[in-house]
């Protein structure tokens, strides 16, 4: 009999055994199911998170592109627009002797006074002479040529000095029509 006991409660114990392994099996695939979904979860979500800092990555980039085409168009309309008044002076600079006789008598009209010093430049010896000088509206001038710029006139006497040399006539002007300018080279 002892060993009938002991036979049973082996068995029992086996059968036991049997069904907390078949439990935990349950349990341990039930386990399993569930973490597969919350990766599959957190799969979704990293992916969804992931092609919006994509999104947002390649948005950051075409704007950036954008504004460094901006910046390109405008370095571009920038030159072209120092390429006009820089002609401008070169045209100026190789005007006929009549055309730049015409501008410095207009120039001396407007602003010398009896007595100024009229600086003449080397490039302009040539077109601006004495005689010349002698012939403008305002009587008394003294003609001094100078290579410390390249075309125009400075006007000098005791109280003040004023530069009418191209690069300072297109300067002053350019604040004034660089505006007109560029629509005409723009629109």
């Amino acid at each position: 009999m002892q060993h009938y006991i002991v036979d049973k409660i082996i068995n029992d114990a086996k059968d036991m055994a049997k069904r907390e392994l078949e439990l935990a099996k349950a349990a341990g695939s039930s386990r399993i199911q569930d973490a597969k979904k919350e990766a599959e979860k957190n799969a979704d979500s990293a992916l969804l998170r992931a092609k919006k800092a994509g999104e947002e990555r390649a948005k950051q980039e075409a704007i950036i592109a954008q504004s460094k085409a901006q910046r390109e168009v405008l370095l571009m309309r920038q030159k072209l627009i120092d390429e006009v008044f820089a002609n401008t002076r070169q045209s100026l600079a190789s005007a006929s002797s009549k055309d730049t006789q015409k501008l410095v008598t207009a120039l001396v009209k407007k602003h010398a006074k009896t007595g100024d010093t009229i600086y003449i430049s080397k490039n302009d010896e040539k077109k601006i002479t004495a005689e010349f000088v002698k012939g403008l509206p305002v009587k008394n001038l003294v003609r001094v040529v100078s290579d410390k710029f390249d075309g125009g006139i400075i006007l000098e006497n005791q109280n003040y000095e004023l530069s009418l040399t191209y690069t300072e006539l297109l300067n002053s002007l350019r604040s004034e029509i660089e505006l007109e300018v560029s629509k005409i080279l723009f629109n």
